[in-house]
């Protein structure tokens, strides 16, 4: 739809230059063979970043092609989004280079350094209140192309793909929205699950993608 293709260049290039704000290197050329070694440590952070940054693109990019609406409420809540991922980029992906330093037990350097449990603190937090927005912004893109479901003729099966897409990312946000909750609360000692809470979705979403299925079968039947 010819609407539709401004908005989706302008979330596509945002998204775009995220990825180059991950990119490896930082913001000059490694000068050494030794400061390149040290730059290819940030690779899988690099790859963990940029993969979850591609699934809200992928996702942005599913429902801008069934349910944009053109109206200032979708491009408000696109910019939302977009805003939000520039904001994201470095706060993503020191959370993954210090969950990946952990996870090899050192041998891959963090991309920052971390004086106390309170900057480990504030950095899950600075990064659930990222993830959260995001996920919310989808979620309201699908809940606004829903109020607007008449305008664009959509099918009961798009309606309630659309319900069940809306309802995926208020479960993507709530082991965020958890994480949050105990960044504010828990002791030092159990800083750890801070972090390991998002861990849940790896249950949550095979099972809702099971319920999803079973919605969408029983309508067609």
């Amino acid at each position: 739809m010819q609407k539709n293709n401004r908005l989706e260049a302008f979330t596509d290039a945002a998204f775009a230059f995220a990825l180059t704000l991950l990119a490896i290197s930082g913001d000059q050329m490694p000068e050494s063979i030794e400061e390149l070694k040290s730059a290819l440590h940030q690779v899988p952070s690099f790859i963990a970043s940029a993969a979850l940054l591609i699934m809200f693109w992928y996702q942005h990019q599913q429902w801008s092609r069934s349910y944009q609406t053109n109206d200032i409420g979708a491009v408000l809540l696109t910019s939302l989004l977009v805003c939000t991922v520039l904001i994201y980029v470095y706060p993503l992906k020191m959370v993954f280079s210090g969950f990946l330093h952990w996870l090899s037990a050192g041998y891959l350097k963090p991309s920052f350094d971390a004086q106390s449990a309170a900057d480990i603190y504030s950095l899950f937090t600075i990064y659930a209140y990222g993830y959260i927005t995001m996920c919310l912004s989808m979620y309201w893109l699908y809940r606004h192309s829903l109020k607007h479901r008449m305008q664009l003729n959509l099918a009961k099966v798009e309606v309630l793909t659309a319900q069940l897409q809306s309802k995926s990312f208020l479960l993507l946000a709530f082991p965020g929205f958890l994480s949050l909750i105990f960044s504010y609360t828990m002791p030092e000692r159990w800083l750890f699950l801070t972090g390991m809470i998002y861990s849940l979705l790896g249950i949550i979403m095979p099972l809702y993608g099971v319920y999803a299925g079973r919605q969408l079968k029983a309508l067609e039947e």
